[in-house]
């Protein structure tokens, strides 16, 4: 029977939101990295949720393992609504990076929180 034990996400300091204050992919912000175990039941599955404190919808670009367009996940964030959930459960494995950025220079950062299960077998 393997194992699950709920880590905070690795880009955060003491579990506080993760500001995302980038508008660009080569400044985009560490959110977590996955844990450096191998193994075919071995990953962390990563729930991740948004809020936006400006004045206007704000899109997310998360990039899970590389910088590929075709791979970016875009969730819009709309202005000072509830927290949106950008990430459902996503797996990862192996020291794989979730970052992100967003598409308007606002002047409030994207808080970006969440929770990581980490499974290992």
């Amino acid at each position: 029977m393997g194992t699950i034990v709920n880590v905070k996400l690795s880009g955060s300091s003491d579990n506080e939101p993760i500001g995302i204050t980038s508008t660009t992919s080569s400044g985009a912000t560490t959110i977590h990295t996955a844990s450096g175990s191998s193994g075919d039941n071995s990953f962390d599955e990563v729930y991740l949720w948004a809020n936006n404190g400006s004045t206007g919808s704000i899109n997310c670009i998360l990039e899970v393992g590389d910088t590929l367009a075709a791979h970016n996940i875009i969730v819009t964030v709309t202005s000072k609504a509830q927290p949106v959930m950008i990430l459902p459960g996503k797996q990862i494995e192996k020291g794989l990076v979730i970052k992100g950025w967003k598409s308007t220079a606002a002047l409030t950062p994207l808080n970006v929180f969440g929770n990581c299960n980490r499974i290992s077998s």
